[in-house]
């Protein structure tokens, strides 16, 4: 018998899910330091923290507030968030660039 690979997400503060006329997405910041939205779909919702099941590799520096200010290929300087890690999940490091603070999140 074969059983199927079970689907790796990555759990995400509510705060930096972006859901609006352009789809579900983050914003994240290139390794060159520029804003990037990367679409994704949502799985298990927490409340505070939810899943992300496609879209994201697990190294992506995730923007923790997004703002409208924060445009595509928008330069910006990230600021490193470290984040307790819940047992169980993948990795819950937060991050953010700009004014919105910042963090990579790996895995």
């Amino acid at each position: 018998m074969v059983l199927p690979v079970a689907q790796r997400a990555w759990r995400i503060a509510d705060t930096a899910l972006i859901a609006d006329a352009s789809g579900t997405r983050v914003a994240t910041v290139t390794p060159d330091n520029k804003i990037h939205y990367q679409p994704v779909t949502v799985g298990r919702d927490y409340g505070k923290e939810m899943d992300i099941t496609t879209g994201l590799t697990g190294r992506e520096t995730l923007v923790a507030n997004p703002t409208v200010a924060l445009t595509e290929g928008l330069t910006v300087k990230p600021v490193i968030v470290q984040t307790k890690e819940p047992s169980g999940a993948p990795d819950a490091a937060h991050g953010g660039a700009g004014q919105s603070g910042g963090g990579r999140k790996g895995g």
